[in-house]
């Protein structure tokens, strides 16, 4: 029973000085504590850090209860770190540890795709999808800036009004607002400008009785019906423009006299247009070739035709040379 009594006591004794223990203040210590700082300049109690607004949180600090002279020790929270030194003044600095700790390294996946025409990998937000609705293709893998600079080179001398998606065998023609998502930005502001008003003026051409004003003012506009003497007057600069001729109005003149007078020069330019150039199947505009293909598309509206036998290119490009006139250097019977 003593034996019994003297356990019951030692148990009592270890309980009573493990809850001692655990409602006892925790001490937190830095490995800065030890450090001489008698070098540094005397402590500004005045200075405080754009972060002493931060509230702290009282339930989490620990503090230490050394004392001593040039030295400086980091009672660490939870959320927040507070610099002192031990001569009973405390700093009003406080740095929460996220501003000071590192994140670990995080593993991203990105998804990334190889351009098909400068061969650089690049993530798919690099790439637009599709450039056009008409598409046939599921997903482009020609990036943005390749795009760009394929769109910037074909309109560049404003030769071309048309401009087909340039994806591998896509034929789709981007329209208006395919191009404005492509330029519309600061780098190609400019080049959408002089394609704006490029697309504007050949649809004003097409027009049959939209005129131009011959004394180069830059302004045009539709002819009236029963336009008086073929004279149109400009709104912008007040000249005179013929309305059949398309030319500064000849004074004095009636239409049929202008051309008797211009009889031989239209003869002339008749002749040289039948040797140099050859009517659009379409639109029946003249079009001269000045190299490369027999490959045509006119301009005016955009008519492709084969410049040897005048065929339409669309059943060439689909069915084969077949389709060319059988007279035509480009013709080949089917099988061959």
């Amino acid at each position: 029973a003593k034996n019994i009594l003297n356990k019951s006591v030692s148990f009592a004794a270890q309980s009573s000085n493990q809850d001692t223990a655990l409602n006892a203040p925790v001490e937190r210590k830095s490995r800065f504590e030890e450090n001489n700082l008698s070098g540094l300049p005397p402590y500004d109690k005045t200075r405080k850090s754009s972060l002493d607004r931060r509230p702290m949180q009282p339930n989490h600090v620990g503090r230490s209860n050394q004392s001593g002279k040039n030295k400086i020790m980091v009672t660490v929270d939870i959320n927040w770190n507070e610099y002192s030194n031990l001569d009973g003044e405390e700093s009003t600095t406080k740095i929460h540890l996220n501003d000071i700790c590192l994140s670990p390294p995080t593993l991203i996946l990105r998804k990334i795709r190889a351009c098909q025409v400068c061969y650089e990998e690049k993530l798919i937000s690099m790439y637009r999808e599709p450039l056009h609705q008409r598409c046939t293709h599921r997903e482009c893998n020609i990036c943005n800036d390749c795009v760009y600079n394929y769109v910037r080179q074909t309109l560049g001398t404003m030769l071309e009004e048309q401009v087909n998606c340039p994806e591998l065998n896509c034929r789709a023609v981007l329209n208006f607002d395919s191009i404005k998502q492509i330029l519309g930005n600061t780098r190609g502001k400019k080049l959408f400008e002089r394609y704006d008003r490029f697309f504007t003026e050949r649809a004003l051409e097409r027009m049959p009785d939209f005129v131009w004003c011959a004394h180069g003012c830059g302004s045009g506009q539709l002819a009236a019906s029963g336009v008086q003497n073929n004279i149109i007057s400009c709104i912008k600069c007040k000249m005179k423009t013929c309305f059949v001729h398309k030319t500064k109005w000849h004074e004095g003149l009636t239409c049929a006299q202008y051309d008797n007078q211009t009889a031989k020069t239209i003869r002339d330019s008749e002749k040289w247009l039948v040797q140099n150039t050859k009517k659009c199947p379409s639109c029946k505009s003249p079009i001269e070739k000045a190299a490369g293909c027999d490959h045509m598309t006119c301009r005016k509206c955009n008519y492709e035709f084969c410049w040897a036998c005048l065929a339409d290119f669309d059943r060439i490009r689909n069915h084969g040379n077949q389709y060319h006139h059988s007279r035509c250097k480009h013709y080949a019977s089917p099988g061959e």
